[in-house]
């Protein structure tokens, strides 16, 4: 006997099977905030950092040198600052989740800098505090943006990696930054404001930087690590940065370019998951053959 597969079943399959590629999608808006008043501050006391789909964040500082504020205006909404003043550990964390391990990863945040000095300032990472150190950091150093991170290579040695672009450390001024770590592939691209470093030779960006050497790794490499992910501060709790942060949003799979351009234009949620992509053409399909009949 024939046997016949139905399109339906086949779509159902595959929808029941998807899982959703965002894992975290902290929006900084005053209702996924704290009290949702905007009004919150670490230096009276840790707020709740909400996350819409995971583990949420938890804002704090260990003293009064420094702190974490909600309620300022972001590029979408509201978003979260951090403080000028450091000394503090001032930094959101959400935890030893979210971990790249040998799968792919995107990151995806927009920053408002006003920080001072030329050393190191955070903006996020997942463990990669500094040499030896696997996973991932995106940072301001000097005049540049950089998005490094360290994996265990084939011989149990950590392998660097790096991308860099020119960066003013306080201009007061939104942009979007994005990594996507693709291992399938085996590529490391940095985004800045929709300008890719996989074009890096007519935009700005350059490959190395902060101790990283190369854009390229061998596929299924682990950048397992047990840190915490952090914005505002590495998680030694030092290199702490100072600005906004909004709409801040991880997916473990390598987005494209065309998907890193949606989200700088109209934010984390414009992206469908999926599960609901499928949901979708399901729907459509049924209606479909519902004409047919």
């Amino acid at each position: 006997m024939k046997r016949i597969t139905h399109p339906v079943l086949t779509l159902i399959t595959s929808a029941g099977i998807s899982q959703a590629a965002l894992v975290l999608h902290s929006s900084m808006d005053n209702i996924d905030v704290g009290a949702g008043l905007g009004t919150d501050n670490t230096n009276s006391g840790n707020f709740n950092v909400g996350n819409a789909v995971g583990t949420d964040g938890t804002a704090t500082a260990v003293n009064t040198g420094g702190s974490v504020t909600s309620g300022t205006t972001g590029q979408f909404g509201e978003a979260i600052t951090f403080s000028t003043g450091t000394g503090g550990d001032r930094n959101v964390n959400y935890g030893n989740n979210f971990d790249v391990g040998n799968s792919s990863q995107t990151v995806s945040l927009w920053i408002n800098s006003n920080s001072s000095g030329t050393g190191a300032r955070f903006i996020a990472s997942k463990g990669n505090v500094g040499s030896g150190d696997n996973g991932w950091s995106i940072w301001l150093e000097g005049s540049s943006l950089i998005m490094r991170g360290e994996y265990t290579g084939s011989d149990n040695s950590t392998q660097n990696l790096a991308v860099s672009h020119a960066f003013d450390f306080d201009d007061n001024v939104w942009h979007h930054v994005a990594l996507v770590i693709d291992n399938t592939n085996g590529t490391w691209t940095g985004y800045l404001d929709g300008d890719s470093s996989a074009d890096h030779a007519s935009n700005g960006w350059s490959i190395g930087g902060g101790g990283g050497e190369s854009n390229t790794f061998a596929p299924g490499s682990d950048f397992s690590n047990t840190s915490s992910l952090r914005l505002g501060a590495s998680n030694s709790l030092t290199a702490e940065w100072a600005g906004s942060a909004d709409d801040f949003g991880i997916w473990n799979e390598a987005l494209s370019a065309s998907q890193i351009d949606e989200i700088a234009l109209n934010g984390v949620a414009s992206v469908p998951e999926p599960s609901s992509v499928a949901l979708l053409g399901l729907g459509g399909l049924a209606l479909l053959l519902r004409r047919r009949k």
